[in-house]
């Protein structure tokens, strides 16, 4: 009879203590079980998180706050920002936009602390693609851009009126463009480093024009 009794208590209770750990709440959970449903979680570093779970990660809607006032609220994936979110950082500046494991990915809106504001497209959290930048100023530039440098084709145009259109590398005239000041001067050629440089011709208002070598913004000689 002890025997019989021995072996139903040596079967029930590592049933018993599974069940336990199945149910219990990760360090920190202050709402559900932040597992499966929605859930709240206070994480050791000041982190917190307001919203869905699946399979004990971030996975839906929800919310995420930072100890130095930083917050998120949009989608989550496997325990990353993925999908429609806004980030806001304490100092004033705001993306809006979509995100791939964590970074800003996609078609995109940041807005700078300064009121500069750059829409278009990200990868790996930089601008790369197409976009447009606008600062504060009034300068506005439209093309492609790099590791989050003005880079390839694009068109920039001042608050002044001057213009430039061409080729870009490094968030400098690089490669082949076209400037026109805003006195109807104009220069169509090479550039280097911001400079007009290499094979050009500079055209005046009265119809003459300079055209062969340039060097560091100065024109050289003829061809």
């Amino acid at each position: 009879m002890i025997r019989k009794t021995t072996i139903v208590l040596t079967i029930i209770v590592p049933l018993f203590l599974s069940g336990c750990a199945m149910f219990s709440k990760p360090e920190g959970c202050v709402e559900g079980n932040c597992k499966q449903g929605p859930g709240k979680i206070q994480h050791p570093d000041g982190v917190t998180y307001t919203g869905t779970f699946k399979d004990g990660k971030k996975d839906g809607q929800g919310n995420m706050t930072w100890k130095d006032g930083s917050r998120y609220e949009g989608d989550f994936k496997d325990g990353a920002k993925a999908g429609e979110g806004t980030y806001t950082w304490t100092s004033g500046a705001q993306y809006k936009g979509s995100f791939a494991n964590d970074q800003r990915s996609g078609k995109g809106t940041f807005t700078y602390p300064d009121g500069s504001v750059y829409e278009g497209n990200f990868e790996k959290g930089e601008r790369s693609g197409t976009g447009s930048y606008l600062w504060k100023n009034g300068n506005r530039y439209n093309g492609e851009w790099k590791d989050g440098n003005m880079a390839g084709q694009g068109t920039m145009t001042w608050a002044n009126g001057d213009t430039y259109e061409g080729q870009w590398q490094n968030n400098l005239m690089n490669g082949q463009g076209t400037y026109r000041w805003k006195n109807g001067f104009s220069y169509a050629g090479q550039w280097k480093d911001g400079l007009m440089d290499g094979e050009g011709t500079y055209n005046r208002i009265d119809g003459s024009k300079i055209s062969g070598i340039f060097e560091k913004g100065k024109f050289l000689r003829e061809k």
